[in-house]
């Protein structure tokens, strides 16, 4: 049961990031409700889709393994 919620979270995670991740792509729109950084700070150039995919991967599974790690601790 707690192994299938944890799944069920990280497939809507996972959707969530696809999602941000596309409409930037169409819409040139920069991505940082989570952080609050502009991507641009980390290349000091205007950010392609793969930049923003990459920075968004990595945040995506820093933020699944704290999130699994609590609920761990929780016995969620």
């Amino acid at each position: 049961m707690k192994t299938s919620h944890i799944s069920k979270l990280l497939i809507f995670q996972n959707l969530r990031n696809f999602i941000n991740v596309s409409i930037y792509q169409f819409t040139n729109i920069p991505i940082y409700q989570f952080t609050n950084l502009p991507i641009y700070q980390f290349t000091n150039m205007t950010a392609t889709w793969l930049h923003c995919y990459i920075i968004r991967l990595l945040h995506y599974y820093i933020v699944t393994l704290l999130h699994c790690y609590i609920a761990k601790l929780l016995h969620f």
